[in-house]
């Protein structure tokens, strides 16, 4: 017990706390980096988030303008349909016509 008190064990106990506040205050800091660089990853993910949430609903946007387009087409096509019923019907009477014409010539040419 004598050898644990002589200056050399003393200055060898004092080394050894020396080294382990030491230590610790590497690990400290490494925490600290780590913390750090956590911090900036949520900084980041919010960012991020918000990006894509600005992109998510510039999707929806361009989705409710391609249906409302979609739509105006239908209809569109919907008259373009009706407007050549129309002209069928149309033509389909002048042809009707030009045959009862040509008829009434071929009588009135006998």
């Amino acid at each position: 017990n004598v050898k644990n008190n002589t200056p050399e064990s003393k200055n060898e106990k004092i080394k050894d706390i020396e080294a382990k506040v030491v230590e610790k205050d590497d690990l400290i800091k490494t925490l600290e980096s780590t913390i750090a660089k956590l911090n900036g990853t949520v900084v980041y993910q919010d960012k991020l988030k918000s990006s894509l949430d600005k992109v998510v609903a510039s999707l929806k946007h361009a989705e409710n303008v391609i249906e409302a387009k979609d739509k105006e087409i239908t209809a569109k096509n919907a008259e373009i349909d009706e407007q050549v019923k129309k002209e069928n019907k149309s033509k389909a009477i002048i042809k009707e016509l030009e045959q009862k014409l040509s008829d009434t010539s071929n009588e009135l040419n006998k």
